[in-house]
């Protein structure tokens, strides 16, 4: 399994940020704001992993920095964590945006 290699969220510390090649100041923001969203949403919820992938994640950081934000998140879930997580506001959109059909 992937993520037996992996810490848990609240355990990666600013040095595992660094490893992966990211800059030491870039990396302090970057743990403060986990950090962040782990004190409110917890190390392993489906909500840390939205806010996660909506705040802290960017394409321009390292794929191994996504795959240890992932597999940290997912470390205790078992051997298939979800690979997406539906939007909470999706559903109202997609309703929004589905053409109106005419009974005749």
């Amino acid at each position: 399994m992937a993520n037996e290699n992996y810490k848990t969220l609240d355990s990666v510390t600013v040095a595992d940020v660094e490893a992966l090649g990211i800059h030491t100041e870039l990396a302090g923001k970057l743990h403060g704001e986990l950090n962040r969203i782990v004190r409110n949403y917890g190390s392993a919820t489906p909500q840390t992993w939205y806010h996660i992938s909506k705040e802290l994640l960017t394409p321009s950081l390292p794929f191994s920095f996504h795959q240890m934000m992932y597999y940290g998140c997912y470390k205790d879930f078992g051997p298939d964590p979800p690979a997406w997580l539906p939007d909470p506001t999706g559903h109202l959109q997609a309703a929004i945006d589905r053409p109106r059909l005419e009974v005749q």
